[in-house]
């Protein structure tokens, strides 16, 4: 997925500002555009399908799988 500054200018937003991942989905706040390593927007460079047939950031595939657990929908 391209998550270059020109790209990232055309996702969609909330009524609050705040970017949305074409992706997946998750919304992150717009100060957060960029390059940067740390930045939002490259966490979201990188996209998985969980069991449960979710999409979600690689680096949030372990964190959406914790989340089910607790709320007691484990994914397969």
């Amino acid at each position: 997925m391209d998550v270059s500054y020109e790209a990232q200018l055309t996702w969609e937003r909330t009524p609050r500002g705040k970017i949305i991942c074409p992706e997946c989905g998750l919304d992150g706040w717009a100060m957060y555009l960029g390059n940067n390593p740390r930045h939002w927007t490259r966490k979201h460079a990188e996209h998985v399908t969980c069991s449960c047939g979710r999409r979600v950031s690689k680096r949030g595939l372990g964190a959406h799988r914790g989340s089910m657990a607790r709320h007691g929908k484990p994914c397969p």
